[in-house]
């Protein structure tokens, strides 16, 4: 990256231009080209990514595409997990595409929640969204 556009970049969060801005990191071709912390943060700390999480999953699932992982957007959860298996099983997660969890139209509630929660899960390997509950109607 250009070291003026940086500069810009930094002086934007300083001077709060960009509110609330913790930490940035650009990478290219798989390795970072900036790596840089805000507001006394630092890279040993859990930061909330909040939305940033829907662009990297929409990135995956354009290269599952590309790659022949996935044959369409709209294949279904069912294609992917044995949805009886997990708690709040209904059967309408089946029915549930691609598409709706990346255009967050598959029904499942919306809610705020702890980032440490939702790292250790990962963590863990447990399916996150086969756990969640549906609210009453999706699409």
């Amino acid at each position: 990256m250009p070291v003026d556009l940086i500069s810009q970049l930094e002086a934007r969060v300083a001077d709060s231009t960009f509110k609330q801005i913790n930490a940035i990191a650009v990478l290219k071709n798989g390795e970072a080209v900036l790596e840089r912390y805000f507001n006394g943060t630092t890279p040993d700390q859990l930061h909330n990514p909040k939305s940033v999480g829907k662009t990297f999953a929409a990135a995956m699932v354009g290269i599952a595409l590309r790659d022949g992982h996935l044959n369409s957007v709209d294949q279904a959860l069912s294609e992917f997990y044995t949805l009886e298996d997990f708690d709040n099983f209904d059967t309408r997660k089946g029915e549930i595409s691609i598409k709706q969890l990346l255009t967050m139209t598959s029904g499942f509630e919306g809610f705020e929640f702890d980032c440490r929660l939702a790292f250790g899960r990962a963590a863990k390997g447990e399916q996150v969204v086969a756990l969640n509950q549906l609210q009453t109607s999706f699409g």
